[in-house]
C-alpha cells in the first residue's frame, strides 16, 4: 500500500516549506521539496468559514427568496476554494522534477494510497481542497486514507505548546 507523505512548515509568516515524499514498490524513496508562498491567505480562511456558518442557512433562504445574493456569495467563495485547491497542488507536485516524479509513483495507485499530512504552519491551510488540476479530482476524495496532523511549531523560551507540553 502506498503511503504519500507531505511535510509541511512555515519558514516566515505566509510562506511555506512543503517536503513531500513516497515510497516506491522496491524501496526506493523519492523526496521533494519547495518553499512558496501560501496560496491559502486569512482572507481565505475567513471566507470559509462564512460558507461553513451560512450554507445552511442560505440553502433555506434560496427556496424562500430566489434572488437572495447569498448564492451567488458562495458561488464565489467555493470558485476561490478551487484555485487555492488547484494552486497549492501544482506548488507542491509540479514544481520541479523530483516533485513531479513523487506524484507520478502514486498516481495511478490513488485508490489504494494513504496520504498523512503533517503541519506545523501556523496558518490553518485545508488541505482537503488539494485538487489535481488534470482530473479535477480532490486528493482526499480519491484516497484511500487521508489523514492530516496539525501540531504547532516548536515554542522557545520555555514556552507551552498547544497540547500543554514544554518543548525540548
Amino acid at each position: 500500500m502506498p503511503i504519500l507523505r507531505i511535510d509541511a512548515s512555515e519558514t516566515v509568516p505566509g510562506t511555506l516549506r512543503v517536503i513531500v515524499s513516497t515510497a516506491a514498490v522496491d524501496g526506493v524513496v523519492f523526496v521533494a521539496a519547495n518553499t512558496f508562498p501560501s496560496p491559502w491567505t486569512p482572507q481565505h480562511a475567513e471566507r470559509l468559514e462564512w460558507l461553513r456558518t451560512a450554507l445552511p442557512e442560505m440553502i433555506d433562504d434560496i427556496q424562500q427568496f430566489p434572488s437572495n445574493p447569498g448564492p451567488q456569495m458562495s458561488l464565489k467563495v467555493g470558485r476561490q476554494l478551487l484555485t487555492a485547491g488547484v494552486e497549492l497542488f501544482r506548488r507542491i507536485f509540479e514544481f520541479s522534477p523530483e516533485a513531479q516524479v513523487v506524484w507520478y509513483e502514486v498516481k495511478d495507485e490513488l485508490y489504494r494510497t494513504d496520504v498523512e499530512i503533517m503541519s506545523t504552519a501556523r496558518m490553518s491551510i485545508p488541505w482537503e481542497i488539494l485538487r489535481d488540476p488534470k482530473t479535477g479530482k480532490v486528493l482526499a476524495e480519491t484516497v484511500r486514507n487521508f489523514r492530516v496532523t496539525q501540531a504547532l511549531p516548536p515554542q522557545k523560551d520555555g514556552a507551552v505548546d498547544g497540547n500543554g507540553a514544554h518543548p525540548k
